[in-house]
């Protein structure tokens, strides 16, 4: 790693054309929320709902700027208390986890 805050520039993971690969689908946020909070379990870190909007928002940023595509499609908000994504912060609100199979499908 170059000591860049987003690491090294890469190709771009949705494009299979670039690589021969099959395209990954794109995640939602909750997926990516749900990454991050496993990760954190793994590490022996309790991570609170700020914390996790907070870093959902440079991972975002940075896949911006490796791939020049969204990492999930959901905005990013603004609230007072810093960057936002509603569909993280509505489970978090029911489940005070936002473990991806504890939500109910939807129709």
């Amino acid at each position: 790693m170059s000591g860049a805050f987003c690491g090294e520039r890469g190709e771009d993971r949705r494009d299979g054309a670039l690589s021969g690969r099959q395209a990954r689908p794109t995640p939602t946020a909750l997926e990516v929320a749900d990454y991050i909070v496993a990760q954190s379990d793994a590490g022996g870190e309790s991570i609170d709902l700020p914390k996790l909007q907070a870093l959902l928002y440079p991972s975002q940023a940075c896949n911006l700027a490796i791939t020049g595509q969204p990492m999930f499609d959901e905005p990013i908000l603004a609230s007072p208390d810093g960057p936002y994504i509603e569909s993280v912060a509505v489970r978090w609100a029911v489940t005070q986890r936002p473990a991806v199979n504890s939500m109910p499908e939807r129709a």
